[in-house]
């Protein structure tokens, strides 16, 4: 059952693009946002914000001469859970790009999965305050300095060192096993 009338028909919801902004990183001045096959960027510098359209091609909008910015969300009860989804639209024209994230509050609290699901309302509800925008919103938005909010986890990281140093553990555990295994 849906609960709230939200600012977005179904129909927009529907057809926007599942991100992932519980996974979200700020790098650089610019915020990416995966998704199934990419990602989207919204540059700080730029003031800019490129992803799939609504119509499927990549497009770039600027931030500063959008139509629409608005930050919808809607709720569906399930047995053990709410499932909040909430979806980012943006509109300039005949262009629009709309994303959403389901974030899942359970109704038994569990430490791990709690934190996931206040970490995803976090970094969508900062959105606006990281653009320096306004968003029409029925959800009370976080303000201030939000970049905090996106930092990356140490866990991602995927650089060239944190690589070559795991091969060199792994040919060093290969290396004591061989010695070992020949005495």
């Amino acid at each position: 059952m849906e609960n709230g009338t939200g600012m977005l028909t179904q129909i927009m919801r529907d057809a926007a693009h599942s991100v992932y902004f519980s996974d979200a990183w700020l790098e650089d001045e610019v915020l990416s946002v995966p998704y199934p096959g990419g990602k989207v960027r919204f540059d700080l510098r730029a003031r800019t914000v490129t992803g799939p359209s609504l119509k499927g091609p990549e497009i770039t909008l600027s931030l500063d001469s959008l139509d629409e910015f608005v930050l919808d969300h809607y709720e569906v009860m399930g047995d053990t859970k709410t499932h909040h989804f909430f979806t980012v639209y943006l509109a300039r024209g005949n262009f629009a790009m709309a994303f959403q994230e389901r974030a899942k509050e359970y109704f038994e609290y569990h430490p791990e999965v709690s934190a996931e699901y206040e970490r995803t309302c976090r970094r969508i509800l900062a959105l606006p305050a990281l653009l320096g925008l306004k968003a029409a919103s029925e959800k009370q938005l976080i303000d201030g300095d939000v970049r905090s909010i996106y930092t990356r986890p140490v866990a991602q990281d995927s650089s060239p060192a944190s690589s070559l140093g795991g091969l060199a553990l792994a040919g060093l555990g290969l290396a004591l096993f061989l010695l070992f295994r020949r005495r």
